[in-house]
Parts: C-alpha cells; sequence; structure tokens
C-alpha cells in the first residue's frame, strides 16, 4: 500500500518532509506541489489520492467542477464517494477513475492488479465522462480542461537542476539505474535529458516505455459497463 506524506507547508520548510526525502528509498513516487484554485489549502486537498494501492496525482483543472460535481459523485460507486475526504475536482475526478478501473466492484477490487491497458482505458473513460457531464450541463459553453500527471524528485543524486552539484547527495551517479520521470516541466538544466509529452497522448510503462496518442470515442459513454 502506498505511505502518503501530506503538508499545507512550503517543502523547503519542511523539516520533517526533508528527513524522509533523505532516507526513504522506493521504486516509485509520486511528487506533487498544488497550486490552489477556488479550493482550501489544507492537507486533505493536497496530491497524491490513494485507492487501495493506486495512486492518482492530477496537474491542472477541470473547468466549471462545481457545475458538474453534483452529477459526477452519483457515478462513483459507494467506496470511491467514500474515500474522498477534500473538496478538490482533482480527487473526484480520481474517485471517478477507479469506479471505472475497478467497475464499481468497491474496495475489494481495490488491491488488484491492472494491465497498463487497462489503467488507460479507465482514464481515458473518466476524462469522457467529465466532457460529457460539461456538454450536458453547458452545451456549447463547455470549457476547456487541463488534465494531466507528473512525478519527480531528486534530493540524493548529484546532479542538480541549476547544473551545479547537489550537496546533499549521499549516492553516486552510477547508482542512479534505469528510471523514467514524467513531470509537469523540466527539473533540470539539461533539456535534451527532456521529451515534451504532447497533449492528447498517454506515456506506457510495464517494462517497456511507449508513447500512445489518446483516441476519444466519437460517442460519449459513461457507463461503468462500457468498458
Amino acid at each position: 500500500m502506498p505511505v502518503l506524506y501530506k503538508s499545507a507547508q512550503p517543502p523547503l520548510h519542511d523539516t520533517n518532509f526533508r528527513s524522509l526525502a533523505v532516507n526513504t528509498s522506493t521504486l516509485a513516487l509520486f511528487a506533487h506541489i498544488r497550486a490552489a484554485t477556488a479550493t482550501p489549502t489544507v492537507q486533505v486537498n493536497n496530491h497524491p489520492f490513494a485507492f487501495g494501492r493506486h495512486c492518482v496525482m492530477h496537474n491542472g483543472v477541470i473547468g466549471n467542477f462545481v457545475t458538474i460535481a453534483r452529477d459526477l459523485c452519483m457515478l462513483l460507486d459507494d467506496d470511491a464517494y467514500s474515500n474522498i475526504t477534500g473538496s478538490t475536482d482533482s480527487e473526484h475526478f480520481a474517485a471517478l477513475y477507479i469506479t471505472y478501473l475497478c467497475r464499481g466492484r468497491g474496495k475489494e477490487a481495490w488491491s488488484a492488479t491492472y494491465s497498463v491497458q487497462q489503467m488507460r482505458d479507465a482514464l481515458i473513460q473518466a476524462m469522457v465522462t467529465i466532457f460529457e457531464l460539461q456538454v450536458k450541463k453547458l452545451g456549447v459553453m463547455a470549457p476547456a480542461n487541463s488534465l494531466n500527471a507528473g512525478t519527480t524528485l531528486n534530493s540524493k543524486f548529484p546532479d542538480h537542476p541549476d547544473g551545479l552539484t547537489n550537496s546533499n547527495a549521499v549516492k553516486g551517479a552510477e547508482e542512479h539505474g534505469e528510471h523514467i520521470i514524467v513531470a509537469s516541466e523540466p527539473s533540470t538544466y539539461k533539456a535534451a535529458e527532456w521529451n515534451l509529452i504532447e497533449k492528447n497522448h498517454c506515456l506506457l510503462y510495464d517494462g517497456t516505455l511507449r508513447l500512445e496518442e489518446v483516441q476519444y470515442p466519437i460517442k460519449l459513454n459513461s457507463s461503468v459497463d462500457s468498458l
């Protein structure tokens, strides 16, 4: 199960976070600094959002979320809805995603392993549902959305975003090994190390890394059974 640490403090001023970052190892990490929009800056509104062994992190905004929130909640299974503790569009989107991924089976299905294709399809279906609800409520005035995800953190290795040497490094560059960082913006000065993920694309990794263009269905369908 994922371990979550959330704080409303700036990370550079959080001594607990700094200690955990130096002394923790993991094969998968989600790190998020939230730029609050219309909801309070409190711990429960911070990303990522966990449902059993699954974590979801969102970078962006669902346009006019308050207009579709009630209808969106009606589509969630009971356990996904009960797992929401905050008020952000992101957490509700995560609950919708997990409802589709687990086909509405609730907590018992949260510990299961799913293929990256199943995860991709549930993610696309959640996005399609957002579009569908916006069109239903707002018609041609339905707003644009920004739905992105990213992960990055480095405090143990010698590289530094500004091209300097990380004085806090406790590992050598050769110990880094193969890795994938998905970020909202480059976190180092070496532009050649980064590749832009274009809009409407999905990055998948299950031992093989591939980038796929997302093809949205012509007919929107928010039914769990449609997956």
